[in-house]
């Protein structure tokens, strides 16, 4: 009896209001229109478009738990797209894969920079946070020239972020497992 009353406890309103919105949110637009919400090519659509914002929020999660805030994860984000767009267009053969993990080192130094500023110096991580995130900006700009960098990546390269795999993004697939993994940390 007890394990059922956890169950009720997980999928109590309280805890998971969001979800239920979500649910009332696609019901009520899936009744108005359903030939256009309801669509194969609108859910991809928003499956896609809403991984990264996905990702995004997961990284989030591990300094929230903490009770600290990370707002320079936009901007990080910004960086890296501009580290592998740049490297892309300046460095070609270099391959998409060493442009990933040289961004990804630079985020993993940003994030270090945030947790010494934070857990050593001391600083607010609002603060500390908000001030990296404009540095990153300025570092963004600073690396495109203030300019939109066009470069050409390999197709098996794009089909990562913008394929799909049984009817679904890939970038659903990362998102899924990055939650795992994050789910599998924390327990």
């Amino acid at each position: 009896m007890r394990d059922m009353s956890t169950v009720w406890g997980l999928l109590s309103p309280k805890r998971i209001s969001l979800v239920y919105l979500l649910i009332g949110i696609v019901v009520v637009f899936g009744v108005v229109n359903p030939e256009l919400f309801l669509s194969e090519i609108t859910i991809q659509s928003v499956l896609r478009s809403q991984a990264v914002v996905g990702i995004l929020a997961i990284g989030l999660l591990l300094p929230f738990i903490a009770g600290e805030f990370d707002i320079s994860v936009g901007a990080n984000l910004a960086m890296a797209v501009i580290i592998v767009a740049v490297l892309s267009k300046e460095q070609p053969g270099l391959g998409p894969w060493i442009m990933c993990l040289i961004a990804m080192v630079a985020c993993t130094a940003v994030g270090l920079l945030n947790g010494i500023l934070v857990g050593v110096v001391g600083l607010n991580s609002f603060i500390a946070t908000l001030a990296t995130g404009q540095v990153l900006l300025a570092i963004a700009l600073k690396l495109s020239d203030n300019q939109q960098v066009v470069a050409e990546l390999p197709e098996d390269f794009m089909d990562l972020g913008q394929g799909q795999t049984l009817g679904l993004p890939n970038a659903v697939y990362v998102t899924v497992a990055l939650a795992f993994v994050v789910w599998y940390v924390l327990q």
